[in-house]
C-alpha cells in the first residue's frame, strides 16, 4: 500500500484556488494508487490559527 504525506500547503498564501488543487490533488493520488493519505492538520491549525490574531 502506498501513503501520501502532507503538510500545510499554503494554498492561501500562494493564492492558490483550494477545490481545483484539492481535484488535482485526488486526480493524481488516484493515478498513483495511494491508499492512504496524510495530511498535517496540527501545522495547518497552528499557522490557521496565527493568521486569526
Amino acid at each position: 500500500m502506498k501513503i501520501a504525506a502532507t503538510s500545510d500547503n499554503h494554498f492561501d498564501v500562494n493564492k492558490i484556488d483550494e477545490n481545483q488543487m484539492a481535484q488535482n490533488q485526488a486526480e493524481y493520488l488516484l493515478k498513483q494508487h495511494v491508499g492512504v493519505y496524510l495530511i498535517n492538520l496540527i501545522e495547518a491549525c497552528s499557522t490557521w490559527k496565527s493568521y486569526r490574531n
